[in-house]
């Protein structure tokens, strides 16, 4: 096996050490953010209500 000793240049991705930066502080959730949140889960999830319902409706029809 070869062992790899060459210097780490310039180009090479580091990791950096963890330092005792904080996170940026967090905006409070606005009535926007809200609407956003409910579109985004209950549009869907009804969409997917709605799909099965319909194809329940055609399945049983077409005996």
């Amino acid at each position: 096996m070869s062992s790899n000793t060459g210097e780490i240049d310039k180009t090479t991705a580091r990791l950096r050490p963890a330092g005792p930066e904080k996170p940026a502080a967090r905006k409070p959730a606005t009535a926007r953010d809200a609407l956003m949140t409910c579109v985004l889960v209950l549009y869907p999830a009804l969409a997917t209500v709605g799909a099965i319902a319909a194809s329940l409706l055609l399945t049983g029809t077409s005996a």
